[in-house]
């Protein structure tokens, strides 16, 4: 084995630790995401809330199929669902602007997280051809920090949601008639 055969392995290895982690952490928001969605009254609240949770599930689904493609399968770690569903119960019980700040405080360094992925592991992530999986994640990661954003300021449900649903690519739930009062 050449000496870039070994540090091709070890490229691909470490994009596979970084997938895996990935994927986990998708488990983790999945199980959290519908936890919160559950615990909402608000139609509109509860629609937003699928909306992003739909996101979680096609990130996660499209994070195993990378996996697949370097021959690993995915498989949710249990601690992750427990954990999301530990942090959701953390937040549902806050007013509803405080809960979206404290999700605001958590995303930036996911962002940034898989961001580093692709260029950490550009030459794996080429040849095994994740990138845009991981160009997904990201923006998901930064649609997510413009929604809650949006809420905070006070825009329409419809408006603040909208950079999510536009990263969907299976149905989009239908949104609620009228506004709960």
């Amino acid at each position: 084995m050449s000496t870039r055969d070994r540090t091709d392995n070890t490229t691909e290895v470490g994009l596979l630790d970084a997938l895996l982690d990935a994927y986990q952490g998708e488990v983790f928001g999945v199980a959290m995401y519908r936890r919160v969605t559950e615990s909402l009254d608000d139609p509109w609240q509860r629609w937003q809330w699928e909306c992003l949770t739909r996101v979680e599930v096609e990130l996660r689904d499209e994070v195993a199929a990378a996996l697949a493609r370097l021959g690993h399968t995915a498989i949710p770690d249990e601690k992750e669902h427990v954990a999301g569903l530990a942090e959701a119960e953390r937040i549902v019980g806050l007013p509803w602007l405080e809960m979206l700040h404290e999700f605001t405080c958590d995303l930036p360094p996911l962002v940034e997280r898989y961001s580093a992925i692709a260029v950490d592991h550009e030459s794996a992530v080429d040849m095994v051809g994740c990138r845009e999986v991981l160009d997904r994640l990201v923006r998901h990661e930064v649609a997510s920090i413009e929604f809650h954003r949006g809420e905070l300021a006070g825009r329409a449900p419809i408006d603040s949601i909208g950079p999510v649903v536009d990263l969907l690519t299976g149905p989009i739930p239908d949104p609620p008639i009228e506004r709960a009062s």
